[in-house]
């Protein structure tokens, strides 16, 4: 068997992942609810 990288991209998407769901599990628990918004560009 072979190792195969995933590459950076696929840890960092798994990351943001983990800290949306412990993010939406302590609004939650404080009585609010996340929902996904709209970007916004920057102003420079």
């Amino acid at each position: 068997m072979t190792y195969r990288d995933p590459g950076a991209s696929y840890y960092e998407e798994r990351y943001r992942h983990r800290v949306l769901k412990g993010l939406k599990k302590r609004a939650k628990e404080l009585g609010y609810e996340l929902t996904a918004s709209r970007a916004t560009p920057a102003v420079s």
